[in-house]
């Protein structure tokens, strides 16, 4: 098992001469680049407002390949697979309207990664009134089977998912687990 130490994020204004030289931008040097000089992996908010561009997770593979060959990125799954629209309350039974394009869009930033060898995880990461009830496991399960192909972390931070059975499922899907 190999453990890995990153960032959430990394294009963070506030970090320049924090994390980063202040002379970064001069030097023309990516933020990740920098980063993988001393870190392991690094987590892309970005990807749950909006999805990846494969120009740019093909970048940001190309950025860490210059200083760390075993640098590794998670992803956050677009929040139209995991959440509500704003403002709006879940539907009831639960499911999300997410449409082929939605899917193929995700699918493509995420592909640009893991073509790489450098995709270590794609974040399922709902919501704290994502209960458990029968309509929201049939919507996670489906949801799990429809990205199946990628290795899957689920952060479900509501209390009524401390379940056995649940667990014990989610391991033999071979997904991983996170809670608060």
């Amino acid at each position: 098992m190999n453990i890995f130490f990153g960032t959430a994020g990394f294009s963070y204004k506030d970090w320049l001469g924090v994390v980063y030289p202040s002379d970064l931008k001069r030097r023309k040097v990516h933020p990740l680049t920098y980063l993988a000089r001393f870190l392991d992996c690094c987590e892309i908010n970005s990807s749950f407002y909006g999805y990846i561009r494969s120009n740019a997770g093909k970048g940001w593979c190309k950025a860490v390949a210059e200083v760390n060959p075993s640098f590794q990125f998670t992803a956050k799954l677009f929040q139209g697979f995991t959440h509500s629209a704003r403002g709006s309350k879940a539907p009831v039974p639960f499911t999300l309207k997410v449409s082929g394009e939605d899917e193929k869009l995700a699918r493509e930033g995420l592909d640009s990664i893991a073509i790489e060898g450098r995709l270590g995880a794609v974040l399922l990461q709902f919501p704290i009134s994502f209960k458990n009830a029968d309509d929201t496991r049939d919507y996670l399960f489906g949801l799990i089977r429809k990205f199946n192909n990628y290795p899957l972390v689920l952060e479900i931070r509501h209390e009524s998912w401390n379940d056995p059975d649940i667990l014990e499922r989610l391991i033999e899907l071979g997904v991983a687990f996170l809670q608060h």
